[in-house]
């Protein structure tokens, strides 16, 4: 494998990473339009943001340790799979 494809393996996933935290932070951005006081307002920011600090902990991980990181990438994965599907049981 040469160097510029090592390169674009070694940063793709954590640009996308990083840009998958940006979307789901964008999620947030909807507690400034229910009409809290400002205390309110930062608690239920802080609230909205715990799926994003979850990604970035497991991208800091996953920046040092790969083989960790993957592993947990995988686990968040089936943990949304099977939420979604509890949710969805009829």
């Amino acid at each position: 494998m040469n160097k510029s494809i090592k390169r674009v393996l070694f940063w793709t996933p954590r640009i996308m990473c990083v840009l998958f935290a940006m979307f789901l932070s964008l999620f947030a951005l909807d507690v400034f339009s229910e009409g809290y006081d400002f205390w309110q307002t930062i608690l239920a920011l802080l609230i909205h943001l715990v799926p994003v600090y979850i990604v970035v902990i497991i991208l800091a991980i996953a920046w040092r340790w790969e083989w960790v990181g993957a592993i947990l990438f995988i686990a968040l994965a089936l943990f949304y799979l099977v939420s979604c599907h509890a949710c969805n049981v009829v």
